[in-house]
């Protein structure tokens, strides 16, 4: 149990040398950047309807009303 303590520590100190690494700060960055953009956040939630629509059209066979639903819900 002695070891807990150190390794604690270790995690610690990587967690703090990963938010301060510059790749990290520019991946949190391009991220807010990308949840203030409202054609962004409108064009992910077209896309996350299009793939239950396909999900949900391939499970039941309707592979016509597929092929129509899809272009509808991305154009």
């Amino acid at each position: 149990m002695q070891k807990e303590p150190s390794i604690q520590r270790e995690v610690a100190k990587l967690a703090q040398f990963l938010s301060e690494h510059e790749t990290i700060i520019r991946y949190k960055e391009l991220e807010q950047k990308i949840q203030n953009n409202h054609y962004l956040t409108q064009l992910t939630e077209a896309i996350k309807t299009a793939q239950k629509n396909a999900v949900n059209f391939a499970h039941y066979g309707k592979k016509t009303q597929k092929k129509k639903r899809l272009a509808a819900s991305i154009s």
